[in-house]
């Protein structure tokens, strides 16, 4: 079940706004905890720290770890040249969802089309579109699904997704990330409808009023021309006429609708309508199904119409934003990756308030108290690299944590020295020998090694990551121990 998610279709993100995707892609690896893992020495120990993904000399950022699943993966890279991802052990949980925030970025930027697929079906992007834009403040449009006749095409014409539909284009819309052009909708829904069929009687209008009548007036009125072409004509001679016609640019048609006979009104009718709708009715005519005529016609098919202004009231287009505003503001990758709270997310913790728990609530208030009650005479002599060495070893061997960040470990080597951090690495140090005290005949190592790495749970692992994260958030750091 690797790769189960996949973009059909080639990206291609403009030049011009491949600085700007880029800038977009790192910004939703800092946030959703995406890191590359590496080994340091400290103390005489070789550790392992993560940080953020940065480019090399070709321009290739290289990742393999996420802060929340805490499983390390086979490297995968970006390259910010040409803005593709190539994962190929992404997983299905908090690494993978990244991934797939990243190609759902991708289809929304690509001047090609190319769409997000599992189990050989669109998928919707809304939920991965509202988490971008909870996440990191980037409002997605989608053009390429906003032309559904379009977007149903070109997945057929790839000959692998048979069992993609209308239906399946139009339900998968992300209402609130763009607007769904009216005659792409037309021409998908045109499509639709299963051979053999035949329509009921929905215009009996005249050539002239084919402009103010609906789609499926225009599709019956052609239909009924069709019929009668068909009967009095030879079927190659109807098929040749459609075959030229729905190749025209618009002039074009607009010439050939002045003629005063049935090939005209059909070509009056394509005026408004795309190619799918003359062909559906075409369809219908021949008791066939769309599909069979369609690509027996090898046409590529005209995307000129003449297009109606759509006069809307004050009240509806004030409906229409209320429904595609998200009620909420708040942030919801926490949920997504079945968090109860954010607890977890304390190095991203910014000028908006988190969602914590009462517990991490307390325990912030906990460690600002001990910081300010610790003195230079419990420090002693601490050899600070030595403690952060011991500190990152039960971390991961232990305890099960995630790994630090690189940065803060550097940041307490370089001041290992000085007093606000060595405070801080005692305060880590008691808090992961708390358990030890229940059980005096035992030495420290011994619980830890015999009970606590059996025992211990994840809001155990949660308060041990959650300090190390606040210590490496400089901002909220000074805000709560004043350095």
């Amino acid at each position: 079940m690797d790769n189960g998610y996949w973009i059909e279709g080639k990206v291609s993100i403009p030049e011009g706004r491949r600085a700007e995707f880029n800038e977009n892609v790192r910004k939703l690896f800092r946030l959703c905890g995406i890191r590359k893992l590496e080994e340091i020495e400290i103390a005489g120990k070789i550790c392992t720290v993560v940080h953020e993904p940065e480019p090399d000399d070709r321009g290739i950022l290289s990742f393999d770890y996420s802060v929340f699943e805490r499983q390390k993966r086979e490297i995968s890279t970006y390259d910010m040249n040409t803005c593709e991802l190539h994962a190929e052990d992404r997983g299905y949980e908090e690494f993978g969802l990244v991934m797939n925030l990243i190609m759902t970025m991708q289809e929304a930027y690509s001047t090609e089309p190319c769409f997000l697929m599992r189990k050989d079906q669109v998928i919707s992007v809304y939920g991965y579109a509202l988490m971008i834009e909870r996440t990191a403040g980037i409002k997605l449009t989608f053009p390429n699904r906003e032309k559904a006749w379009n977007m149903l095409l070109f997945l057929k014409s790839t000959g692998k997704y048979e069992d993609i539909d209308a239906e399946s284009i139009w339900d998968k819309f992300p209402f609130g990330y763009g607007k769904m052009e009216s005659a792409q909708f037309a021409g998908c829904m045109a499509c639709s409808y299963k051979s053999p069929y035949k329509p009921e009687k929905l215009f009996d209008g005249e050539k002239s009023e084919l402009k103010e009548a609906g789609m499926m007036q225009r599709v019956y009125y052609v239909y009924e021309l069709l019929c009668g072409l068909l009967e009095r004509e030879e079927e190659e001679k109807v098929r040749e006429f459609l075959k030229d016609l729905l190749e025209r640019k618009l002039p074009e048609r607009e010439c050939l609708a002045q003629r005063e006979d049935d090939f005209g009104s059909i070509a009056k009718a394509s005026l408004y309508d795309l190619p799918p709708c003359i062909v559906a009715a075409y369809a219908w005519a021949l008791q066939k199904e769309f599909w069979e005529v369609w690509f027996s016609l090898k046409i590529t098919g005209y995307e000129d119409i003449e297009k109606r202004e759509k006069k809307e009231t004050q009240k509806e287009a004030e409906k229409e934003t209320e429904e595609k505003e998200p009620e909420k503001k708040e942030r919801i990758f926490y949920e997504a990756i079945l968090r109860d709270n954010e607890d977890e997310f304390l190095e991203f913790w910014d000028t908006q308030d988190l969602y914590l728990s009462n517990d991490m609530r307390m325990n912030l208030e906990e460690w600002k108290e001990n910081f300010a009650k610790i003195d230079e005479s419990e420090v002693g002599n601490m050899d600070g690299e030595a403690y952060m060495a011991d500190i990152l070893w039960e971390m991961e061997t232990i305890w099960g944590c995630r790994y630090a960040d690189r940065e803060m470990v550097k940041e307490f080597i370089e001041h290992c020295a000085k007093l606000p951090y060595q405070k801080c690495l005692l305060i880590f140090r008691r808090l992961m020998d708390e358990e030890t005290e229940y059980f005096p005949e035992l030495t420290k190592r011994q619980v830890k090694e015999w009970i606590v790495r059996r025992l211990c749970v994840r809001e155990d692992r949660t308060q041990i990551s959650g300090y190390a994260s606040l210590l490496g958030n400089r901002t909220k750091r000074f805000e709560l121990l004043g350095f």
